[in-house]
């Protein structure tokens, strides 16, 4: 669990982006503090996320090729 302290206008603008994790990654104004390192948590793990599945879809392609090869 993540705890902030935030204003209303705050928790209005997160609102406005579609989520918190959205509001980190796309507002010009998370430059510090505990905001800007969970944002650069939030992009390690799509980065992440983004190489598995690069990973997996390769791995199924080879499969794919593998197959027809032994038809």
């Amino acid at each position: 669990m993540v705890q902030f302290k935030l204003t209303t206008s705050a928790l209005k603008s997160i609102d406005k982006f579609g989520g918190l994790d959205n509001y980190l990654l796309e507002s010009k104004y998370v430059t510090e503090g505990k905001g800007w390192e969970y944002k650069h948590i939030i992009l390690n793990v799509r980065k992440q996320r983004a190489a598995k599945a690069a990973a997996a879809a390769e791995a199924a392609a080879a499969g794919q090729a593998m197959n027809k090869m032994e038809e």
